[in-house]
């Protein structure tokens, strides 16, 4: 019997609880999008949310 692993890290967990708070669709009702913006500014915010929850690293630190 061959047993494949594979390492999960939490964010899985915390996409599933994000979704299921409703987190993108409140920051979208709340935050609308400009009209020139080609990003929609609650999906930027819900990745922060994730970002923030997952881990102590701050996104704006990645290295480039």
């Amino acid at each position: 019997m061959n047993v494949i692993t594979k390492r999960v890290d939490v964010l899985p967990m915390v996409k599933y609880y994000i979704d299921q708070l409703g987190i993108y669709g409140l920051l979208s009702k709340y935050v609308k999008k400009p009209e020139r913006s080609p990003v929609d500014p609650a999906q930027i915010l819900s990745v922060l949310v994730a970002n923030i929850v997952c881990t102590s690293q701050p996104l704006y630190k990645v290295a480039q």
